[in-house]
C-alpha cells in the first residue's frame, strides 16, 4: 500500500534541541509545512506597514490592536474601491513560505508569498504575485523619502512652529529676551516641549493672552523661555543649525502645524511677515515641492496623491490638517508598474488579519488573511512531497546512520499525517518528538516519545482554545504515551499572564517558560544585551508572585547562534 505522503519545508541537522524539556538534546529536525492559521497573502518580517498615526512599523513587530491603514472594501464584492481608512489588526503569524521579490517601476521592491494579492489600478481587483506580468499597474501610495525623527528634523520642527505661532520679543530696552509659543493645539506644544527637551532646552508651560482687532481675548497654552542667555541661545541655535533635507522636512511639518490650512483638496500656508515668507519659500524649493505666491501666504500644487506623499514623509502632529488627504477618496495615477518578478525561494512571513481587509506595505495596497482557518493552497517549489521512509532516508544521511532524536516541528505537524514515520522510524531504532500548539489531536500522538505542547500566547495573535488543547493531553496521555510537557513563549506581560493561566489548566503537567527572540530575522543581529535583560525580567516576575513551578529558559540556539537558520 502505498505510504502518505508528507509537505516538508526542510530537514536539518544534526543540532540540538534549542528549548523545553529537551534542550540540548542532540537531534535531527524535520519541519513540515501548514499551520492552523493558514494564510496565503503573507509579506517579509522587515516590510513596512502604514499605521493609523502615519507612522510605519515593520510586520515583524506588528501585534494584534494596532492600528493600520487600508483602503475600504464593499461589503460582498471582492474588489477595494473607495477611501483609505483606519483599521485594526486583528491577527498574526509567522511562517515559511516560497516567496517571490516583486520590483517595480520606481524603484521599490517587496518580498511576498506566492499568493500574496496585490490591488490592481482602477478596477480594485485583487491579483496574486505569482499572476503579475511585467507592466502590470497596481494601486499604490506614491514613493516617499523615510521619515527620520532626527536632530534635525526635530529642530527643523521648532523652528518652523516658532516662525509660525511663536516670538522672540525684548522688554526693557533690549536688556531681556523671552521667547513664547502660544497655540490652541496642545499636541503642537506637547511636540515642541519633547523635541527642545531633547535638544537641550527647558520650557516652561504658561497661560498667554491671546486676541487682536477681530478676535476677543482669551487665554490659551503656551510655552516659554524667560532667561535672556537661554531665550538668546535658543534663537542662535533655530537659526544657525545646518538647513539639511530633514531639517526642512520638520521646518514644513512645524510651520504647517501652525499656519498651514487645507479644506481636503488644497494647502496653504499663511504667513505675512517678509522674512519668514522667504525662509518657507527656501524650505519648499529645496524639498522640490511646486507652490503659487498668494497675497495670503502660499498654496501648494498637486492633487491628492502628493499630498498623501508629503504628509508621510513631514508628519505633521495636528491631524485634522493631514487626515482628510489620506482618508479621502481619489488621488490621481497612485500606481505603480511592475518591472520584474524574481523567486526567492522559502522564506520566513507574517500574515496579517485586518478588520478592514486590506493593508499598505511598502506604499502597496495588499489584501489581507480574511479567516484564520481559510483553505491553505497548494504550495509550488521550495516545499517537497515526501514519503515517510525518503524522510527517514535523508535524516539518517545526516545522522550517520545513527539512531538519533527526530525533532518534528513546523507551522503546526500535527496537521501532517505521521502515523508511518513514526512506526517506521521506531522501527529502526529513532525516537520522536514533535511540537505543536494543541489544537489538533490526531490519535499518533500517543506513539510519540517526547510531546512539547506550546500554545500559542496573545503576542502571536491566534486565538486560544482550552478545550482543543484538553482534547491533545487526553489523546496523547496513557500507560505506553509520550513524555508530556507545556511550554509557553513569553513577550510581554499578556503572555505572561496566559502562562499562569495555562498552567493553572493543567499543574499536573512539567511546564517550561522561554523568552522568544523579539526580531528572528535571518541576518539581523541579536541584542544579547536586551535578551538577557528580559530573562532576568521573567526571572524577577516569576519570583515577586511566588510562581516557582515552571523551569525558565532562554532560547539556547538564540543564544548559540543568534538568527542563523539551518542550526
Amino acid at each position: 500500500m502505498k505510504m502518505k505522503s508528507l509537505l516538508i519545508s526542510e530537514i536539518f541537522g544534526p543540532t540540538i534541541q534549542g528549548e523545553g524539556a529537551l534542550i540540548g538534546r542532540p537531534t535531527v529536525f524535520v519541519r513540515t509545512g501548514g499551520c492552523d492559521f493558514r494564510c496565503n497573502w503573507c509579506i517579509a518580517p522587515d516590510t513596512p506597514l502604514l499605521m493609523s498615526d502615519f507612522s510605519e512599523k515593520v510586520a515583524a513587530k506588528i501585534r494584534v490592536g494596532d492600528g493600520i491603514v487600508g483602503m475600504k472594501r464593499r461589503s460582498g464584492v471582492p474588489e477595494a474601491i473607495g477611501p483609505y481608512v483606519r483599521g485594526e489588526v486583528l491577527a498574526t503569524q509567522r511562517r515559511m513560505a516560497p516567496c517571490l521579490d516583486v520590483v517595480f517601476c520606481d524603484g521599490r521592491s517587496v518580498r511576498v508569498s506566492e499568493s500574496h494579492r496585490f490591488t490592481k489600478y482602477r478596477t480594485g481587483r485583487f491579483v496574486c504575485a505569482d499572476e503579475l506580468q511585467i507592466g502590470d499597474q497596481v494601486r499604490a501610495l506614491n514613493l516617499c523619502q523615510t521619515f527620520r525623527e532626527d536632530r534635525a528634523y526635530k529642530a527643523g520642527y521648532l523652528s518652523g512652529a516658532a516662525d509660525g505661532d511663536g516670538s522672540f520679543h525684548s522688554k526693557n530696552q533690549g536688556r531681556v529676551r523671552h521667547f513664547v509659543i502660544a497655540t490652541k493645539d496642545d499636541c503642537i506644544l506637547q511636540r515642541f516641549r519633547r523635541y527642545a527637551c531633547d535638544l537641550g532646552f527647558r520650557l516652561q508651560e504658561g497661560r498667554h493672552l491671546s486676541g487682536g482687532q477681530f478676535a476677543p481675548a482669551r487665554h490659551i497654552n503656551c510655552l516659554r523661555l524667560t532667561v535672556t542667555p537661554e531665550a538668546h541661545r535658543f534663537e542662535s541655535f533655530l537659526h544657525n543649525f545646518k538647513k539639511t533635507p530633514d531639517f526642512w522636512r520638520g521646518y514644513l511639518a512645524g510651520i504647517y502645524d501652525t499656519d498651514g490650512s487645507t479644506d481636503g483638496q488644497v494647502v496653504r500656508i499663511c504667513q505675512f511677515k517678509p522674512r519668514i515668507k522667504e525662509k518657507i519659500q527656501e524650505c519648499l524649493s529645496a524639498l522640490g515641492l511646486s507652490w503659487i505666491q498668494e497675497e495670503k501666504g502660499f498654496r501648494i500644487r498637486g492633487g491628492r496623491g502628493v499630498f498623501r506623499q508629503i504628509i508621510r514623509e513631514i508628519r505633521p502632529t495636528v491631524e485634522r490638517k493631514s487626515a482628510p488627504f489620506l482618508f479621502s477618496r481619489g488621488g490621481t495615477y497612485e500606481f505603480v508598474r511592475v518591472a520584474q518578478v524574481v523567486p526567492a525561494g522559502l522564506c520566513e512571513v507574517v500574515s496579517i488579519q485586518t478588520d478592514i481587509g486590506t493593508y499598505v506595505a511598502n506604499g502597496l495596497l495588499s489584501k489581507n488573511c480574511d479567516s484564520l482557518y481559510a483553505v491553505l493552497p497548494e504550495h509550488k517549489n521550495s516545499w517537497r512531497r515526501m514519503e515517510a521512509r525518503e524522510v527517514l532516508d535523508e535524516v539518517e544521511q545526516k545522522s550517520g546512520g545513527a539512531p538519533i532524536l527526530v525533532t518534528v516541528s513546523g507551522g503546526n505537524p500535527a496537521l501532517a499525517p505521521l502515523g508511518e514515520l513514526l512506526d517506521l522510524g521506531h522501527a529502526r531504532g529513532h525516537t520522536f518528538a514533535l511540537e505543536t500548539q494543541g489544537t489538533k489531536a490526531p490519535d499518533w500522538l500517543a506513539r510519540l516519545d517526547y510531546l512539547v505542547v506550546s500554545p500559542k500566547p496573545p503576542s502571536s495573535g491566534m486565538e486560544f482554545s482550552p478545550e482543543k488543547l484538553a482534547r491533545v493531553l487526553e489523546v496523547a496521555s496513557g500507560e505506553n504515551g509520550p513524555h508530556i510537557s507545556l511550554k509557553v513563549v513569553v513577550f510581554d506581560e499578556a503572555d505572561y499572564a496566559f502562562a499562569r493561566r495555562v498552567h493553572e489548566l493543567h499543574p499536573q503537567i512539567p511546564f517550561f517558560l522561554s523568552i522568544g527572540n523579539d526580531a528572528p530575522l535571518e541576518g539581523v543581529d541579536v541584542d544579547f544585551s536586551a535578551y538577557a535583560a528580559r530573562v532576568e525580567w521573567l526571572l524577577a516576575r516569576c519570583a515577586r508572585d511566588g510562581w516557582f513551578s515552571p523551569t525558565i529558559l532562554p532560547q539556547f540556539h538564540v543564544l548559540l547562534w543568534g538568527n542563523k537558520r539551518g542550526v
